[in-house]
Protein backbone atom coordinates (compact mmCIF):
# COMPACT_ATOMS: atom_id res chain seq x y z
CA UNK A 1 0.00 0.00 0.00
CA UNK A 2 1.46 2.96 -0.78
CA UNK A 3 -0.51 5.55 0.99
CA UNK A 4 -3.82 5.93 3.33
CA UNK A 5 -7.00 7.67 1.83
CA UNK A 6 -9.43 9.33 4.21
CA UNK A 7 -11.81 11.69 4.22
CA UNK A 8 -11.46 15.28 6.31
CA UNK A 9 -11.51 15.31 10.01
CA UNK A 10 -11.31 11.56 9.90
CA UNK A 11 -8.70 10.07 12.38
CA UNK A 12 -5.85 7.76 11.95
CA UNK A 13 -3.22 5.91 14.27
CA UNK A 14 0.16 7.45 13.03
CA UNK A 15 1.07 3.32 12.68
CA UNK A 16 -1.38 2.91 10.05
CA UNK A 17 0.39 5.39 7.65
CA UNK A 18 2.57 3.56 4.96
CA UNK A 19 6.22 4.79 5.08
CA UNK A 20 7.99 4.36 1.40
CA UNK A 21 11.32 4.97 -0.06
CA UNK A 22 11.91 8.18 -0.79
CA UNK A 23 11.71 7.12 -4.58
CA UNK A 24 9.01 5.34 -3.86
CA UNK A 25 7.49 8.54 -2.35
CA UNK A 26 8.47 10.84 -5.55
CA UNK A 27 7.23 8.56 -8.15
CA UNK A 28 3.82 8.29 -6.14
CA UNK A 29 3.58 12.24 -5.40
CA UNK A 30 4.28 12.61 -9.31
CA UNK A 31 1.92 10.37 -10.46
CA UNK A 32 -0.73 12.11 -7.56
CA UNK A 33 -0.29 15.64 -9.19
CA UNK A 34 -0.50 14.18 -12.83
CA UNK A 35 -4.25 12.87 -11.54
CA UNK A 36 -5.17 16.52 -10.59
CA UNK A 37 -4.86 15.73 -6.62
CA UNK A 38 -2.70 18.74 -5.33
CA UNK A 39 0.03 18.65 -1.78
CA UNK A 40 -1.60 20.24 1.50
CA UNK A 41 0.96 19.19 4.12
CA UNK A 42 4.46 18.42 3.79
CA UNK A 43 5.80 18.59 7.18
CA UNK A 44 8.27 16.73 9.59
CA UNK A 45 8.73 14.86 12.90
CA UNK A 46 12.03 14.18 14.48
CA UNK A 47 11.55 10.73 16.37
CA UNK A 48 14.59 9.38 18.21
CA UNK A 49 16.99 9.30 15.41
CA UNK A 50 14.58 9.02 12.37
CA UNK A 51 13.09 12.13 11.15
CA UNK A 52 9.72 11.41 9.44
CA UNK A 53 8.21 13.36 6.77
CA UNK A 54 4.89 13.00 6.10
CA UNK A 55 2.73 14.24 3.38
CA UNK A 56 -0.81 14.83 2.57
CA UNK A 57 -2.79 15.20 -0.82
CA UNK A 58 -6.15 16.24 -1.35
CA UNK A 59 -8.64 15.11 -3.93
CA UNK A 60 -10.92 17.79 -4.32
CA UNK A 61 -13.36 15.72 -6.94
CA UNK A 62 -14.02 12.76 -4.51
CA UNK A 63 -13.42 15.29 -1.56
CA UNK A 64 -10.06 12.88 0.31
CA UNK A 65 -7.26 13.25 1.91
CA UNK A 66 -4.56 10.51 0.85
CA UNK A 67 -1.77 10.03 3.48
CA UNK A 68 1.97 8.54 3.16
CA UNK A 69 5.00 8.93 4.68
CA UNK A 70 9.13 8.56 4.18
CA UNK A 71 12.00 8.46 7.11
CA UNK A 72 15.78 9.98 7.11
CA UNK A 73 18.87 10.25 9.22
CA UNK A 74 20.11 13.74 10.32
CA UNK A 75 21.53 15.63 8.02
CA UNK A 76 21.16 13.12 5.15
CA UNK A 77 19.10 14.67 1.77
CA UNK A 78 17.14 13.48 -0.99
CA UNK A 79 16.36 14.55 -4.68
CA UNK A 80 14.64 17.72 -4.62
CA UNK A 81 10.82 17.78 -5.53
CA UNK A 82 10.37 21.36 -6.80
CA UNK A 83 11.85 21.00 -10.41
CA UNK A 84 9.15 18.56 -10.74
CA UNK A 85 6.39 19.71 -9.21
CA UNK A 86 6.91 23.48 -8.16
CA UNK A 87 3.88 23.57 -5.49
CA UNK A 88 6.57 21.54 -3.37
CA UNK A 89 8.89 24.97 -3.24
CA UNK A 90 7.86 26.45 -0.13
CA UNK A 91 7.10 23.17 1.53
CA UNK A 92 10.88 21.87 0.76
CA UNK A 93 12.57 25.20 2.13
CA UNK A 94 10.38 24.59 5.42
CA UNK A 95 11.63 20.91 5.92
CA UNK A 96 15.03 21.79 5.26
CA UNK A 97 15.39 24.66 7.68
CA UNK A 98 13.88 23.00 10.16
CA UNK A 99 15.24 19.38 10.20
CA UNK A 100 18.95 19.71 7.89
CA UNK A 101 17.20 17.82 5.28
CA UNK A 102 18.62 18.51 1.86
CA UNK A 103 16.11 18.85 -1.26
CA UNK A 104 19.08 18.61 -3.52
CA UNK A 105 18.55 20.63 -6.53
CA UNK A 106 16.01 22.65 -5.17
CA UNK A 107 16.42 26.15 -7.09
CA UNK A 108 16.12 28.22 -4.56
CA UNK A 109 16.48 27.43 -1.07
CA UNK A 110 16.09 30.64 0.29
CA UNK A 111 15.23 30.66 4.24
CA UNK A 112 11.27 30.89 5.66
CA UNK A 113 12.15 32.19 9.13
CA UNK A 114 15.66 31.97 9.88
CA UNK A 115 17.91 34.78 9.24
CA UNK A 116 14.45 37.36 9.15
CA UNK A 117 12.53 36.43 12.30
CA UNK A 118 15.43 36.67 14.93
CA UNK A 119 15.28 33.09 16.17
CA UNK A 120 18.60 32.45 16.82
CA UNK A 121 21.49 35.09 17.70
CA UNK A 122 23.65 32.13 15.87
CA UNK A 123 21.58 32.99 12.58
CA UNK A 124 22.93 34.88 9.51
CA UNK A 125 20.57 38.05 8.51
CA UNK A 126 19.34 36.96 5.12
CA UNK A 127 20.86 38.75 2.13
CA UNK A 128 18.30 39.98 -0.34
CA UNK A 129 18.83 39.63 -4.12
CA UNK A 130 20.18 42.03 -6.00
CA UNK A 131 20.53 43.83 -9.25
CA UNK A 132 23.84 45.61 -10.49
CA UNK A 133 24.34 48.59 -12.58
CA UNK A 134 24.96 52.62 -12.12
CA UNK A 135 21.22 53.38 -12.98
CA UNK A 136 19.77 50.44 -11.00
CA UNK A 137 17.98 51.64 -7.69
CA UNK A 138 16.00 49.74 -4.87
CA UNK A 139 13.18 50.81 -2.88
CA UNK A 140 12.49 48.75 -0.23
CA UNK A 141 8.88 49.00 1.48
CA UNK A 142 8.37 46.89 5.61
CA UNK A 143 8.60 45.12 7.35
CA UNK A 144 6.61 47.78 9.37
CA UNK A 145 3.20 49.06 7.60
CA UNK A 146 0.34 51.79 8.03
CA UNK A 147 -2.60 50.25 9.56
CA UNK A 148 -2.70 46.74 10.86
CA UNK A 149 -1.56 44.47 8.33
CA UNK A 150 1.19 41.79 9.15
CA UNK A 151 4.68 42.64 8.73
CA UNK A 152 6.12 41.77 5.34
CA UNK A 153 8.99 43.24 3.35
CA UNK A 154 8.66 43.89 -0.30
CA UNK A 155 12.09 44.81 -2.55
CA UNK A 156 11.79 46.33 -5.82
CA UNK A 157 14.47 46.46 -8.05
CA UNK A 158 14.23 49.40 -10.57
CA UNK A 159 15.58 51.03 -13.70
CA UNK A 160 13.91 54.16 -14.33
CA UNK A 161 10.09 53.30 -14.19
CA UNK A 162 9.76 49.95 -15.02
CA UNK A 163 10.20 46.89 -11.89
CA UNK A 164 12.77 44.19 -13.25
CA UNK A 165 12.37 42.48 -9.74
CA UNK A 166 10.32 42.31 -7.09
CA UNK A 167 11.74 39.77 -3.94
CA UNK A 168 9.06 39.64 -0.97
CA UNK A 169 10.18 38.21 2.26
CA UNK A 170 8.05 37.28 5.56
CA UNK A 171 8.54 35.73 8.01
CA UNK A 172 8.80 38.78 10.72
CA UNK A 173 6.74 38.07 13.03
CA UNK A 174 7.40 34.89 13.61
CA UNK A 175 5.88 33.60 17.37
CA UNK A 176 6.50 29.66 17.74
CA UNK A 177 2.37 29.29 17.67
CA UNK A 178 3.38 25.35 16.62
CA UNK A 179 5.46 24.88 19.77
CA UNK A 180 3.15 26.64 21.94
CA UNK A 181 0.40 24.43 20.93
CA UNK A 182 2.60 21.22 22.06
CA UNK A 183 4.01 22.91 25.26
CA UNK A 184 0.28 23.70 26.30
CA UNK A 185 -1.55 20.58 25.41
CA UNK A 186 -2.54 19.94 28.72
CA UNK A 187 -4.38 23.49 28.73
CA UNK A 188 -7.72 22.96 26.39
CA UNK A 189 -8.69 26.91 26.92
CA UNK A 190 -5.73 27.85 26.16
CA UNK A 191 -5.31 26.27 23.30
CA UNK A 192 -8.70 27.87 22.59
CA UNK A 193 -7.49 31.34 22.98
CA UNK A 194 -4.30 30.67 21.29
CA UNK A 195 -6.18 29.18 17.99
CA UNK A 196 -8.00 32.02 17.74
CA UNK A 197 -4.79 34.45 18.34
CA UNK A 198 -3.27 33.33 14.73
CA UNK A 199 -4.10 35.87 13.00
CA UNK A 200 -6.90 38.80 13.80
CA UNK A 201 -8.96 38.48 10.39
CA UNK A 202 -8.91 34.60 10.42
CA UNK A 203 -10.28 33.93 14.13
CA UNK A 204 -13.29 31.70 13.31
CA UNK A 205 -11.18 29.96 10.58
CA UNK A 206 -8.34 28.96 12.89
CA UNK A 207 -10.52 28.69 15.71
CA UNK A 208 -13.15 26.25 14.21
CA UNK A 209 -9.96 24.17 12.15
CA UNK A 210 -8.11 23.27 15.51
CA UNK A 211 -11.65 22.48 17.53
CA UNK A 212 -12.82 20.54 14.53
CA UNK A 213 -9.77 18.12 14.98
CA UNK A 214 -10.12 18.03 18.72
CA UNK A 215 -13.28 17.22 18.23
CA UNK A 216 -12.55 14.35 15.83
CA UNK A 217 -9.54 13.12 17.67
CA UNK A 218 -12.38 12.59 21.01
CA UNK A 219 -15.19 11.46 18.68
CA UNK A 220 -17.03 14.28 19.92
CA UNK A 221 -20.09 14.49 17.91
CA UNK A 222 -21.89 18.71 17.76
CA UNK A 223 -25.46 19.34 16.81
CA UNK A 224 -26.43 20.34 13.31
CA UNK A 225 -27.48 23.51 14.46
CA UNK A 226 -24.34 24.22 16.06
CA UNK A 227 -22.64 23.51 12.70
CA UNK A 228 -25.14 25.83 11.11
CA UNK A 229 -23.79 28.74 13.25
CA UNK A 230 -20.46 28.12 12.71
CA UNK A 231 -20.64 28.00 8.98
CA UNK A 232 -22.60 31.10 9.35
CA UNK A 233 -20.25 32.62 11.37
CA UNK A 234 -17.15 31.59 8.61
CA UNK A 235 -19.25 32.93 5.81
CA UNK A 236 -19.04 36.48 7.81
CA UNK A 237 -15.70 36.07 8.05
CA UNK A 238 -15.04 35.10 4.49
CA UNK A 239 -17.05 38.42 2.98
CA UNK A 240 -15.41 40.85 5.26
CA UNK A 241 -12.20 39.61 4.16
CA UNK A 242 -13.25 39.54 0.57
CA UNK A 243 -14.61 42.94 0.79
CA UNK A 244 -11.66 44.68 2.60
CA UNK A 245 -9.56 43.21 0.01
CA UNK A 246 -11.63 45.11 -2.68
CA UNK A 247 -11.03 48.28 -0.49
CA UNK A 248 -7.28 47.51 -0.43
CA UNK A 249 -6.88 47.46 -4.17
CA UNK A 250 -8.63 50.64 -4.65
CA UNK A 251 -6.58 51.87 -2.19
CA UNK A 252 -3.54 50.82 -4.15
CA UNK A 253 -4.63 52.55 -7.30
CA UNK A 254 -5.36 55.70 -5.27
CA UNK A 255 -9.29 55.15 -5.57
CA UNK A 256 -9.95 56.75 -2.65
CA UNK A 257 -13.27 56.59 -3.16
CA UNK A 258 -13.55 52.66 -3.43
CA UNK A 259 -11.51 52.69 -0.51
CA UNK A 260 -13.67 54.50 1.58
CA UNK A 261 -16.95 52.92 0.32
CA UNK A 262 -15.56 49.17 0.79
CA UNK A 263 -14.25 49.33 3.67
CA UNK A 264 -17.35 50.89 5.25
CA UNK A 265 -19.19 47.92 3.75
CA UNK A 266 -17.21 45.61 5.51
CA UNK A 267 -17.98 47.12 8.94
CA UNK A 268 -21.01 46.41 8.40
CA UNK A 269 -20.52 42.82 7.93
CA UNK A 270 -17.64 42.41 11.01
CA UNK A 271 -20.73 44.33 12.98
CA UNK A 272 -23.07 41.77 12.10
CA UNK A 273 -20.72 39.29 13.73
CA UNK A 274 -20.60 41.91 16.73
CA UNK A 275 -24.26 41.71 17.04
CA UNK A 276 -23.98 37.66 17.36
CA UNK A 277 -21.45 37.53 20.18
CA UNK A 278 -20.12 40.65 20.75
CA UNK A 279 -17.08 40.70 18.98
CA UNK A 280 -16.44 42.05 15.39
CA UNK A 281 -14.07 39.33 14.96
CA UNK A 282 -15.63 36.22 16.33
CA UNK A 283 -14.16 35.62 19.58
CA UNK A 284 -15.67 33.52 21.80
CA UNK A 285 -17.98 32.36 19.83
CA UNK A 286 -16.34 28.65 18.96
CA UNK A 287 -16.47 26.21 21.78
CA UNK A 288 -15.59 22.66 22.13
CA UNK A 289 -18.74 20.67 21.24
CA UNK A 290 -20.07 23.54 20.05
CA UNK A 291 -20.62 27.26 20.23
CA UNK A 292 -21.46 29.86 23.08
CA UNK A 293 -24.03 31.68 21.39
CA UNK A 294 -26.99 30.79 19.67
CA UNK A 295 -29.34 32.72 17.34
CA UNK A 296 -33.15 33.92 17.89
CA UNK A 297 -35.50 35.09 15.54
CA UNK A 298 -35.11 38.35 15.95
CA UNK A 299 -31.15 38.02 15.47
CA UNK A 300 -32.23 35.77 12.39
CA UNK A 301 -34.11 38.44 11.14
CA UNK A 302 -31.44 41.28 11.48
CA UNK A 303 -28.68 39.26 9.55
CA UNK A 304 -30.64 38.46 6.74
CA UNK A 305 -31.67 42.22 6.39
CA UNK A 306 -28.05 43.36 6.78
CA UNK A 307 -26.55 40.33 4.62
CA UNK A 308 -29.13 41.66 1.84
CA UNK A 309 -28.43 45.69 1.88
CA UNK A 310 -24.64 44.78 2.28
CA UNK A 311 -24.82 42.53 -0.82
CA UNK A 312 -26.71 44.98 -3.25
CA UNK A 313 -24.33 47.86 -2.03
CA UNK A 314 -21.40 45.58 -2.58
CA UNK A 315 -22.87 45.02 -6.36
CA UNK A 316 -22.99 48.77 -6.73
CA UNK A 317 -19.81 49.33 -5.48
CA UNK A 318 -17.94 47.42 -7.63
CA UNK A 319 -20.24 47.92 -10.90
CA UNK A 320 -19.08 52.25 -10.51
CA UNK A 321 -15.25 50.32 -9.66
CA UNK A 322 -14.94 48.08 -12.61
CA UNK A 323 -16.33 50.36 -15.12
CA UNK A 324 -14.28 53.59 -13.90
CA UNK A 325 -11.40 54.09 -17.10
CA UNK A 326 -8.75 55.24 -14.28
CA UNK A 327 -9.76 52.01 -12.57
CA UNK A 328 -9.14 49.68 -15.25
CA UNK A 329 -6.05 51.63 -16.92
CA UNK A 330 -4.44 50.63 -13.40
CA UNK A 331 -5.03 47.36 -13.01
CA UNK A 332 -4.55 46.56 -16.37
CA UNK A 333 -2.13 44.02 -16.93
CA UNK A 334 -1.34 44.23 -12.97
CA UNK A 335 -1.40 40.84 -10.95
CA UNK A 336 -2.42 38.57 -13.79
CA UNK A 337 -1.51 34.81 -12.86
CA UNK A 338 -3.24 32.05 -14.97
CA UNK A 339 -4.95 29.13 -14.41
CA UNK A 340 -1.99 26.47 -15.21
CA UNK A 341 0.21 28.90 -13.33
CA UNK A 342 -2.12 28.70 -10.08
CA UNK A 343 -2.23 24.54 -9.97
CA UNK A 344 1.38 24.72 -10.74
CA UNK A 345 2.78 26.49 -7.83
CA UNK A 346 -0.10 25.67 -5.36
CA UNK A 347 -2.12 28.64 -4.72
CA UNK A 348 -5.10 28.11 -2.68
CA UNK A 349 -7.77 30.73 -1.33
Amino acid sequence: MTSTTIKNLQPIAIEHIPCLPIDDLREKLVEDMATGKRVVQFFGDSVRDRINLYVVMADDAASTLSIMKTDFTANSGYAALTPLMPAFHMFEREFFEQYGIEPAGHPWLKPVRRGIAGISTEEKPYSFFNMAGDQIHEVGVGPIHAGVIEPGHFRFACFGEDIHHLEIQLGFQHRGVESLFIHHQHRPSYLLHLAESIAGDTVIGHTTAFISAMEALRGILISRRAQLIRSLMLELERIGNHIGDLSALANDIAYLTGNAVFGALRTKVINTSLSICGSRFGRGMIEYGGVNFDLDDRLIGEIKANLIKIEQDVDLASEVLFSSPSVLARFEKTGVVSQQTAKAIGLVG
